[in-house]
């Protein structure tokens, strides 16, 4: 640092006594001389004390970019489709319509300047024409509903945890030595552990009743559920309003058996398109609890089905 300063210091006073021979009526070539420097540096000295009034280095900005306007437009453009898996397709494309290439992380630099970041695809249904279709038709049937229209509907859905298993990604703070630390591992077992699936609803005016249980979900059990679960919480729910009842369009809530349940039971149900668990608002509330269970202790089907009875009462619309 010393030897720099030092450096620095010589070429400022260089600079000074250049402006200075030059005041005294010497010529750019006659100083240059005199002082055994080149003619370009005694017309810079001269030029930056004439125009910034110092003897210093400017502040410099850096090496121009490579990536012009027209080609930062032109990368926004490649980025769509299959390119946005990887910067490297995005480079090889713009180069060609370039006279210099430039790197895939020059590439990187202008897609993080112009507000994107490598992430994650958020998982989504798979559509096929007839769904969007559908889907479309849905909404524009729904599309005068009324907060309070919404408010009355009972959302339902099915959901499975395991003992060992979240829903999503356990993260932590740690350092690069505390990795195999036992508080820092997510334990994981062949087929996820033993597991337990939870039927819940839920409106503007509250949830229902859960119910745990082992097996899988089938038509028999399900007319069970809406017997034994929706319509004792539908009666606790405030008088006076109209409750429609929605569920997806899975197998077991579709069969013969289950229809002729619902009409038998007198519920209102609302027309649901085919493939939009992205509609339901239940399936946000799994990840929540899913959320919640993993800063608990869970090494039994017990405690699992202990915590998730917890998480689901604790349920609150405030």
């Amino acid at each position: 640092v010393g030897y720099n300063n030092e450096a620095a210091r010589k070429k400022q006073d260089k600079r000074a006594q250049a402006v200075a021979l030059y005041d005294a009526g010497f010529t750019i070539s006659g100083t240059a001389r005199e002082l055994k420097i080149s003619w370009t540096c005694v017309k810079n000295a001269i030029k930056r004390y004439r125009e910034h009034g110092t003897f210093k280095d400017l502040s410099r900005t850096g090496r121009p970019s490579k990536i012009t306007p027209r080609a930062a437009r032109h990368i926004k453009r490649l980025t769509s489709g299959e390119n946005r898996t990887n910067a490297k397709i995005i480079t090889r494309k713009l180069n060609d319509s370039l006279t210099t290439s430039v790197s895939p992380t020059t590439v990187q630099r202008c897609l993080h300047k112009m507000g994107y970041t490598y992430t994650a695809k958020i998982k989504g249904p798979y559509f096929k024409k007839i769904h969007k279709v559908k889907r479309m038709a849905w909404c524009k049937k729904f599309r005068s509903y009324t907060i309070e229209d919404w408010r009355r509907i009972i959302f339902s859905d099915e959901s499975t945890y395991y003992v060992l298993k979240r829903k999503n990604k356990t993260m932590v703070w740690r350092s690069k030595t505390e990795k195999l630390t036992p508080d820092c591992i997510q334990q994981i077992t062949t087929g996820c552990g033993r597991k337990v699936g939870i039927w819940g609803a839920i409106c503007g005016y509250g949830t229902t009743s859960a119910l745990l249980y082992s097996d899988n979900m089938n038509s028999i059990k399900y007319c069970e559920v809406l017997k034994n679960q929706l319509i004792p919480s539908i009666k606790r729910l405030p008088k006076g309003n109209k409750y429609t009842f929605q569920h997806d369009l899975a197998r077991w809530h579709t069969s013969n058996m289950v229809k002729e349940q619902i009409k038998k039971l007198k519920i209102n149900m609302l027309e649901w398109p085919p493939n939009s668990p992205d509609l339901n608002v239940v399936e946000q509330l799994w990840s929540i609890i899913d959320k919640r269970l993993a800063s608990k202790p869970i090494n039994s089907k017990a405690e699992l089905q202990k915590h998730l009875q917890e998480e689901w009462d604790k349920i609150s619309l405030k």
